[in-house]
C-alpha cells in the first residue's frame, strides 16, 4: 500500500456503546403479532417463508 493510498483508508473510530444501544433499540422488532408480521430481518423474512410455502404444499396435498 503506498503512502497516498494509505491516507485515504479512513480512520476506525472508536465504538460508542450508547449509540450501539440506541441503534440496537431501533431496528428490534416489536413483541407479538405485529413485530412478527412487520419486520425486517431477513431470518425471519425466510422463515416465514419457509413456513408459508409448507402449508400451502400441505394444503395442495390434502385436496386429493
Amino acid at each position: 500500500m503506498t503512502v497516498v493510498e494509505h491516507e485515504r483508508v479512513p480512520e476506525v473510530v472508536e465504538r460508542n456503546p450508547e449509540l450501539e444501544t440506541k441503534l440496537h433499540d431501533m431496528w428490534a422488532s416489536e413483541p407479538g403479532l405485529l413485530g412478527w408480521l412487520s419486520t425486517v430481518d431477513h431470518k425471519e423474512i425466510g422463515i416465514m417463508y419457509l413456513v408459508t410455502a409448507f402449508a400451502f404444499l400441505v394444503a395442495g396435498a390434502s385436496r386429493r
